[in-house]
C-alpha cells in the first residue's frame, strides 16, 4: 500500500471566493499514513468554512489544498543549516 498524506484533501469548490494569502514559511514537512515525515512547499494558506486550509506542492510538482491539522503539517528547519558552532 503506497503512504499517502495525512491531512484531508479540500474537494474542489469548497474554497471558491476565499482569499489565498501568501505563507510566511514556505518549506514545511507533511506526515504520511507510514508514519515518516515529507517535505513540501506551502503556496498558499486560505482561510474558509472548516478552518485552515494549505495549498501544497509536493516534490513530485502535483499540487492540492489540504486540510490544516497541526498534527500533520510542521514547518521545516532543515533549510535553515546546522545550529550554530557546530
Amino acid at each position: 500500500m503506497t503512504a499517502r498524506p495525512v491531512l484531508s484533501h479540500v474537494p474542489q469548490g469548497e474554497l471558491t471566493g476565499t482569499d489565498r494569502l501568501a505563507p510566511g514559511w514556505p518549506q514545511a514537512i507533511v506526515l504520511f499514513t507510514d508514519g515518516r515525515w515529507h517535505p513540501a512547499t506551502i503556496l498558499a494558506w486560505c482561510r474558509y468554512q472548516h478552518g485552515w486550509a494549505a495549498l501544497i506542492r509536493w516534490p513530485d510538482g502535483r499540487e492540492d489544498w489540504r486540510r490544516h491539522d497541526p498534527r500533520g503539517l510542521r514547518r521545516s528547519v532543515e533549510h535553515l543549516g546546522g545550529w550554530a558552532g557546530e
